[in-house]
Parts: C-alpha cells; structure tokens; sequence
C-alpha cells in the first residue's frame, strides 16, 4: 500500500473512532424523563368511558366527547352530563367533532358532528347518517340538539 492510502485509511479511522468516543460519552445522558420534581395526578378518575376528543370552551368549561355519544362538562371540579347524541359508535362511527361559536361567549353556541342511525336502519346495517347540530350551552346540561345537517 501506498503511503496516501496508509495516511487516508488512519485519518479516517481516527474520526470514526473519535465520533464512538462521543457518542459513548453522551449516549448514557440521554433521558425521557419528566423534569425534577414534576408531578402527575389524576383529575377525572371515573366518569369516561371511550372519550375521543375534548375542547376548552372561551368561559374554560372542558367539553369532553365519548364516542357513544355522551358529552361531558367539566367545571369547577366537577363532572356533568350536558347531553347525549344518538351516536352510532362502530367501526370509525361515532361522536367525533365539536366546535364553538366564534360568538360563543354572548349566544352560548357548541356545535357537534356525528354518525348515528338513518330512519328505518339499524346499527348493523344502517342507513347511517352524519349529523352536524347546535346546541345550547349557557348552563353544564345542554338543550335539544338542533340539527344544521346531515347526510346519508
């Protein structure tokens, strides 16, 4: 072998081996910890059951979907029942979509999207309709769903 081969061969070796002894060194300080100090606890402990999604309201109610259907409030430390959907809840079915009013804080206004059962179906077979509706929210138990849309 020629001496620039022998020159380029340990040269690159070098490098190969000061980037190990890097690696090595930061290779046992990598952590996936939370920081010193850092607490959990659990705020609802009962009470859910398949919850898909959530949204924080403008007045800081927490608005917690179930699948089936239920909606949950949570304020002040306590859980409600605002309203249940007749939610169909198979294969990707179900209560899936919630949005407030951009004027949310004056009319009060939370908007649902689901999939439940057209007329005459059944859960197996359907029809299955989605349903975009309105409803009340100036108190933790919601009024009479009013139903903006739907389609088969």
């Amino acid at each position: 072998m020629s001496n620039h081969v022998l020159r380029t061969t340990a040269f690159f070796l070098c490098l190969v081996l000061i980037f190990l002894a890097i690696l090595s060194k930061f290779s046992g300080q990598v952590h996936a910890a939370p920081p010193q100090g850092f607490q959990t606890q659990v705020v609802i402990g009962s009470g859910l059951e398949g919850a898909t999604a959530f949204r924080i309201a403008p007045d800081n109610r927490i608005f917690i979907l179930q699948r089936t259907g239920e909606v949950k409030v949570w304020d002040n430390n306590t859980l409600y029942n605002f309203i249940t959907l007749p939610s169909a809840a198979s294969g990707d079915r179900g209560l899936i979509g919630i949005a407030f009013d951009p004027d949310f804080i004056t009319n009060k206004l939370v908007y649902f999207y689901y999939t439940a059962v057209g007329p005459g179906g059944n859960s197996t077979d359907g029809p299955f309709y989605n349903y975009l509706v309105k409803v009340n929210a100036s108190t933790n138990q919601g009024g009479t769903p009013q139903i903006i849309f739907d389609t088969e």
